[in-house]
């Protein structure tokens, strides 16, 4: 079962971390995904490097190169990287529509005062 408590997958295949020793499933099983505290501290890569190292939230697919959204921040790999491909939360076709200007009533044109 995976050492994450709040997941507790079983997997088939698990994972060892390198640094803690512990059995992950195959989404928590790198450093950054687990927050693994046994990491030495000159080996911490920045949240961009780990990040890359997560699977693809829409396919799950980790692979060689996973990219990080500059727009969104989510993970994805090569196939789903463009902001149509991954339906990038900040494309204009996924903000709330605007409302319409208020206009006010119209006038009866009898000397409204």
């Amino acid at each position: 079962h995976c050492s994450v408590k709040s997941c507790g997958t079983l997997d088939f295949l698990p994972i060892k971390c390198s640094y803690c020793q512990l059995i992950y499933c195959k989404e928590h099983h790198t450093p950054y995904t687990h927050k693994c505290d046994k990491v030495p501290e000159k080996q911490i890569k920045s949240d961009v490097e780990y990040k890359s190292s997560l699977p693809c939230h829409i396919c799950q697919i980790v692979d060689i190169v996973n990219v990080v959204c500059e727009e969104c921040t989510c993970v994805c790999c090569m196939s789903h990287r463009t902001l149509e491909q991954h339906n990038c939360k900040t494309l204009p076709s996924n903000q709330p529509p605007t409302k319409p200007p208020t206009l006010p009533p119209p006038s009866s044109g009898k000397g409204d005062s």
